[in-house]
């Protein structure tokens, strides 16, 4: 995906408290909740922010291919995304759909995944529903005027998602989509004072250590890899 100034991620992060990033000269608090290592390298591309280690030092919350399950822990997160914090869900076949109503309060529901099996096929099942993405939102948008979506890879695994009449759809999946046209990729909600995203593209970059015994291994790829071009 071609931009102007840094990754999708970093965009989306920062899109959720930009007016307060501005007025500040401080670094700004990410914490980060997932498996991949690939999430954090991106956000490091902007030197004004910085990881903690807990949602109540953060300005902005993401969390990978995991949720809190319902509970404490949960219900925490819910309030801290009302009085103000910021949160970035990227999708992934590990999300409890439970929880991702709850902290949407009941406006973004999973129905169902898009799914490629690993292993020597996998390449194969992927082209079946690979899908071309579109930006859906308003025009004067921050994630419109920054990112060139026009120019945007074609996305792979996801989620099917049912979202409500208050959730914003901002990125979708075209027409063309041989599974299910118009799926969510990138939508945002309110939640009191915070804002959610949801990223609906699952994301790992694979484990090349196969390719460290033979150079016909090498050739095969990552093993678990899933839209690593986005």
């Amino acid at each position: 995906m071609r931009i102007r100034w840094a990754s999708a991620f970093t965009i989306a992060t920062l899109a959720l408290l930009v007016s307060a990033a501005a007025a500040s000269l401080q670094r700004f608090p990410v914490f980060y909740q997932g498996a991949e290592a690939l999430v954090l390298r991106r956000l490091a591309l902007d030197p004004s922010t910085s990881r903690v280690d807990h949602p109540a030092d953060a300005q902005v919350a993401i969390f990978q291919d995991e949720l809190p399950t319902p509970g404490p822990a949960l219900d925490d997160l819910e309030a801290r995304v009302g009085s103000g914090l910021g949160l970035l869900i990227v999708m992934g076949p590990h999300i409890d759909p439970a929880s991702l109503r709850t902290l949407t309060h009941d406006e973004v529901e999973q129905t169902g995944v898009v799914d490629a099996p690993m292993g020597p096929k996998h390449s194969t099942a992927s082209e079946k529903i690979a899908a071309t993405i579109a930006y859906v939102g308003p025009k004067s948008d921050l994630l419109a005027t920054q990112i060139s979506w026009n120019a945007a890879v074609r996305v792979y695994e996801r989620s099917l998602l049912a979202v409500g009449a208050d959730a914003m759809v901002l990125v979708a999946t075209t027409s063309s989509d041989p599974v299910h046209p118009g799926t969510p990729i990138l939508t945002r909600i309110k939640v009191g004072r915070g804002t959610v995203y949801i990223l609906n593209v699952w994301l790992s970059e694979g484990n090349l250590e196969a390719g460290e015994h033979g150079y016909r291994q090498m050739l095969l790829g990552a093993r678990g890899l899933r839209n690593y071009d986005f």
